[in-house]
């Protein structure tokens, strides 16, 4: 299928703050202009809408807080859109891409019919430039389709696995070395299986070492069968003589080891319970004193308050009222008897009656204080009375309990000694304590001296031998496993390395004629690539030669940037003009000859015009003399061709001011003649 870009369409992205349209519809296309002129911007807007993102600009902010997009325009903050109309097997596709950094769309319109699915959008758009999926586009345009400035010397700063991925997508080796790669991955998973294994192994040795020790030591503490018995025997009756008066342990009458243990679990049982009693009692300790003396003085004190809150609350009232409407009423004669009265005393009076009063409303106020704390103490003394007779229940209920238990284990121990009150508890819990102690001590001294003991011991070892025979066969296959496994993945990078020696050398012609075209260096005249393996990964070395004298070098390591520009620009178009079937209908170099000389410059400029007879061409630069000698190569020498040149003459707030002409082919030849004179 044979595509061809014919207009892009940007508006509010990078550079392009109002609607642009760039005229693309020509065998080549130069874009001319100053730095900073919007040229660049016009070449993301293409990357832009072939791979969604412009990942080159993201990176710049690693490391900043990204507060700004890298997609949007600064004057139009309304979201970017970029369209680009493309024709091919007699139909015009138009793809549009909006959004910003965080998120686009793609759609599309097919002859007229509208496609909104970004999923099918961009199935379409790989199809309408004859490739299979976008993964597939995108790598096409990243590898071989676009040549952008700030990456043209990534390919060749990236160290040689970056050269060693481009030519690998190039020539479809993608399986052969994911064939290698697999081949590591599976290698390296073996390697720690076997790790692990190794690590299971010890563990599993230290196990059984441990337990041949713990058998050996059992055989040599165990004696005879009669030997035990004596030392069982032995052992409780010695217990029994050691405890308090009042407390009896009673041993079964045949002393064996399961009736030891039953000895051990009943004293277990009445500990419990005296360590449930001791606890109550510790918790009753901790209450208030005379809880019920602390209720008396509390409920008095509240109601001595109470009395004085009613008795001032009465009185200051009725004696303000009084007062008042006595002052209202007085005269020189009395409104009762209408007998002369000295007013002035009277009223001085009814004044000290007044300020009397005041001091009752005070004292109301305070009894009314006093009341209130009297009522909290009061339910603080009934909270703690309260307590304290949980406190008594849940002591009542423990010795209950520790009767019950005494009542059931009878069988094996009796107490007659007094245990009621806290420190007749303590006494008994510690002695009964102790008892079982040594009665465990017994048991496992008893235990390691029976053959039941040893035989569980021996049985132990063997089951451990058991799985290190396991482990040692599975550990054994594994080895084996290993060593095939790195064979295989040493024959693999081997047969990987041989078929990427048999591609550079069919890539190896055209890297040399790019590179002779251009002719950056006197002395290294030759390009080529060879491989190396660096850590087991496959790595493609860029490499130039004396033909003269047999020297090679590293071309990074010897020329300037001018001259690795060129060795850059070389593998580029090499890889390109070797893509075959994968190969895009066009190519887009952004300003690919920054600090090339003139005789680079005339050299390149040839070598656009062949490239141009196979596919579309844009090209980008700031140099109007690079500009110059590009248009008259390029400039068409029949009807058939076209140029078509787009001048970035300068750029403001809305955008690139851009101007379109398109030289004819009667306007050639006068310039072929004049440059030919």
């Amino acid at each position: 299928m044979t595509a061809r870009l014919k207009r892009l369409e940007l508006e509010g992205f990078r550079g392009f703050s109002e609607r642009c349209v760039i005229d693309l519809d020509a065998d080549a296309v130069v874009i001319r202009g100053d730095n900073g002129t919007g040229k660049t911007s016009l070449v993301d807007g293409l990357l832009w809408i072939f791979c969604g993102e412009l990942a080159h600009l993201v990176e710049r902010q690693r490391g900043l807080r990204r507060t700004e997009d890298v997609v949007t325009n600064r004057f139009n903050p309304y979201g970017a859109t970029v369209s680009l109309a493309v024709t091919g097997d007699g139909r015009e596709y138009v793809f549009t891409r909006t959004g910003d950094q965080r998120k686009t769309t793609l759609s599309a319109t097919v002859d007229g019919a509208e496609v909104t699915d970004d999923s099918e959008a961009h199935v379409l758009l790989a199809k309408a430039f004859g490739l299979r999926s976008p993964d597939e586009l995108r790598q096409a345009v990243m590898t071989w389709g676009l040549l952008r400035q700030d990456s043209i010397r990534s390919v060749l700063d990236e160290a040689g696995g970056a050269l060693h991925q481009r030519v690998s997508g190039l020539m479809g080796l993608e399986r052969v070395s994911g064939f290698a790669t697999a081949a590591t991955r599976a290698a390296a998973d073996l390697v720690r299986q076997r790790t692990a294994a190794r690590q299971s192994r010890d563990r599993i040795v230290e196990r059984h070492r441990n337990a041949v020790d713990l058998r050996d030591e059992a055989l040599r503490a165990a004696g005879r069968p009669e030997e035990v018995a004596r030392l069982l025997v032995d052992g409780v009756r010695a217990l029994a003589g050691t405890l308090a008066p009042g407390v009896l342990l009673k041993p079964p009458e045949t002393v064996e080891l399961q009736s030891v243990g039953d000895l051990g679990a009943a004293l277990g049982r009445v500990v419990g319970a005296l360590d449930v009693l001791r606890e109550r009692h510790e918790a009753l300790a901790r209450q208030a004193i005379e809880p019920d003396s602390l209720v008396a003085d509390a409920e008095k004190a509240a109601t001595d308050a109470a009395e004085a809150v009613s008795t001032a609350s009465n009185r200051a009232p009725s004696l303000v009222l009084l007062a008042s409407s006595a002052s209202e009423l007085l005269g020189d004669r009395c409104p009762v008897c209408e007998q002369p009265i000295d007013a002035v005393s009277v009223r001085s009076h009814l004044r000290e009656v007044l300020e009397g009063a005041q001091d009752l409303v005070a004292g109301a106020q305070a009894a009314q204080d006093a009341l209130v704390r009297a009522q909290a103490a009061l339910a603080s003394a009934r909270e703690h009375l309260r307590a304290r007779e949980e406190s008594r229940a849940g002591v009542a209920a423990a010795e209950a309990a520790v009767r019950v238990v005494l009542a059931d284990e009878v069988a094996f121990v009796e107490v007659e000694a007094e245990w009621r009150d806290e420190p007749g508890v303590i006494a008994l819990s510690t002695l009964l304590r102790e008892a079982l102690d040594q009665l465990r001590d017994l048991y496992r001294s008893v235990q390691q001296a029976s053959g039941a003991h040893v035989a569980r011991l021996g049985d132990d070892v063997d089951a451990l031998a058991a799985e290190v025979a396991t482990i040692l066969e599975t550990l054994e296959a594994l080895e084996a496993r290993c060593e095939r496994a790195r064979q295989f993945q040493i024959v693999a990078h081997d047969a990987a390395q041989h078929v990427l020696e048999d591609t550079l050398e069919v890539l190896r012609p055209t890297f040399a004629e790019v590179f002779d075209r251009l002719s950056p260096s006197p002395a290294f005249t030759q390009l080529h690539a060879k491989q190396d393996v660096l850590r087991n990964r496959n790595q493609i070395v860029p490499m130039v030669r004396d033909v003269e004298r047999g020297v090679e070098a590293n071309p990074l390591l010897i020329f300037s940037e001018g001259q690795l520009n060129v060795v850059a620009l070389s593998y580029f178009l090499g890889m390109a003009m070797n893509a075959g079937e994968a190969a895009l209908p066009f190519l887009v170099l952004d300003d690919p000859l920054q600090a090339l000389d003139v005789i680079a410059i005339l050299g390149f400029s040839d070598l656009c015009r062949h490239v141009r007879d196979g596919r579309q061409l844009i090209v980008t630069t700031h140099d109007r003399r690079f500009a110059d000698v590009l248009v008259r190569k390029l400039s068409p020498r029949d009807a058939l061709g076209s140029l078509v040149v787009q001048d970035f003459a300068g750029w403001t707030r809305e955008g690139p001011i851009v101007n379109r002409f398109e030289p004819m082919p009667a306007e050639v030849i006068p310039l072929l003649r004049r440059a030919a004179s």
